[in-house]
């Protein structure tokens, strides 16, 4: 099963289907390829059980205001905060970043009304 990359540009699709490998390192490098960063962080969404992997320095970064991910931002449910670049939506199983369900893909596609592939 895939996760769901949350793309801040809008000349991408908003969502797309990435593929992570389940060891630990393989894990890392694969996000910061996917995002463009080089240091993660995991901060919770609005939707229970759902997680957003982000750049951890992405205001950090020159330009930032211009990469603000707004759907990403809103699944964050921050008003004082904004997420910045791409990110990756997840599970959490435990304390372990799982792919999503086919079920999972299918509620946000109902909820969120977003094209993807």
């Amino acid at each position: 099963m895939p996760y769901l990359k949350i793309n801040h540009d809008d000349s991408k699709l908003p969502l797309e289907e990435v593929e992570l490998p389940k060891d630990t390192e393989g894990f890392l490098e694969a996000c910061y390829k996917a995002i463009g960063c080089d240091c993660i962080e995991v901060v919770p969404t609005v939707v229970r059980g759902f997680y957003l992997i982000i750049d951890e320095s992405g205001k950090m970064k020159d330009g930032w205001k211009n990469r603000v991910n707004i759907l990403a931002t809103k699944l964050y449910g921050s008003f004082w905060d904004e997420i910045v670049g791409d990110a990756i939506l997840s599970r959490i199983d435990h304390a372990d970043l799982v792919p999503l369900t086919a079920d999972d893909i299918e509620w946000i596609k109902d909820n969120l009304h977003l094209n993807f592939c």
